[in-house]
């Protein structure tokens, strides 16, 4: 948040949702953009961020950073 990342960054390669895995134990399984946004809306949540990839007020306190308060 602080260096200007937002959830728009944490996008995968089109290819990861186009493209079957070709081996291993998942082969031809596909990850669905579906079970991608659950999977970062889960990780966003046990961070004690938003839905936007920002860490809430009381987050950027815990790590000091409560001067990126007043960016909001």
């Amino acid at each position: 948040y602080r260096e200007g990342f937002t959830a728009a960054d944490d996008e995968l390669p089109e290819r990861w949702h186009e493209e079957a895995i070709a081996t291993g134990r998942h082969a031809g399984a596909r990850l669905e953009r579906e079970t991608w946004g659950k999977v970062v809306g889960l990780y966003y949540a046990m961070c004690g961020w938003d839905e936007g990839g920002r860490p809430g007020a009381a987050k950027l306190w815990e790590l000091g950073l409560e001067e990126l308060l007043e960016k909001r």
